[in-house]
């Protein structure tokens, strides 16, 4: 018996996955959904530019996400799944109903769980209970890779993390004013080519870069592994230059 690796086969399997995915998003069909609206920068160089294409790094991170949502929605009711919630003529998004609940569920490649979900998960959620007028709801994290160590001699396992979201009208009046306010100001940036209004987008979205070495052994250096494509035109604050790409901002996130 002979066993090789055949990179070619896997690279056409990486390239279908990426052709699908590039299949499934979205046009540019004169709305604002919620995403857009929660990184409205990244919408506003989305339209001067152009959507990229997806990258390779971006194939790994979405793989586990349409699994697992696959999976939780299939066991709790297919019929349920991906909701659409409005507001106003043309502010809409989706909901990742399980079952009978109003949750959104998201992957995590933490090494650790934490006591409370990401800000940015309670952002997103949040503009979907208050869209839709819900005063509780759902956040389901999938953590895969939990308890991983550097030395790899103890395996990670998967841990599954479930927040109750409870707000009152005055959150959802606030966020439902938010989701808005920034559609209004999206508009106005698209009309007049000046997106200055606009708030930049979560860190992350800016890109990540991996540290090696170390100052003491003299071979210290940074690799930017991944970078928004529209990073030269947007000059992020706080992400800018690439020196400060990286950086921990006033919304709390370290790229690592």
């Amino acid at each position: 018996m002979k066993i090789t690796q055949d990179e070619e086969f896997g690279k056409d399997l990486k390239k279908m996955i990426a052709d699908y995915i590039e299949s499934t998003k979205r046009g540019d069909d004169g709305l604002y959904h919620v995403s857009s609206l929660l990184n409205p920068m990244e919408a506003y160089w989305n339209h001067v530019n152009g959507q990229p294409p997806i990258t390779d790094t971006q194939v790994g991170f979405f793989i586990p996400g349409i699994a697992f949502h696959e999976l939780f929605q299939k066991i709790m009711g297919e019929e349920l799944a991906e909701q659409p919630v409005s507001l106003g003529k043309d502010i809409v998004g989706t909901v990742d109903m399980v079952g009978a609940y109003f949750s959104e569920i998201k992957t995590s490649r933490k090494w650790s769980v934490p006591k409370e979900p990401n800000d940015t998960y309670v952002e997103q959620f949040l503009s979907y209970l208050a869209m839709a007028d819900k005063d509780f709801g759902h956040i389901i994290v999938v953590y895969f890779t939990a308890g991983r160590t550097w030395s790899g001699k103890t395996p990670s396992t998967l841990e599954i993390r479930a927040w109750k979201v409870e707000t009152t009208e005055e959150d959802r009046e606030e966020q439902r004013q938010l989701l808005t306010d920034t559609r209004n100001n999206l508009e106005m940036a698209k009309k007049t080519n000046d997106p200055s209004s606009l708030p930049f987008c979560w860190d992350f979205k800016c890109g990540f870069k991996r540290t090696t070495g170390s100052i003491k052994r003299g071979d210290k250096k940074e690799e930017v592994l991944s970078l928004c494509p529209h990073y030269y035109d947007c000059k992020p604050e706080g992400q800018y230059p690439i020196e400060n790409l990286g950086r921990k901002t006033k919304k709390g996130f370290m790229a690592k």
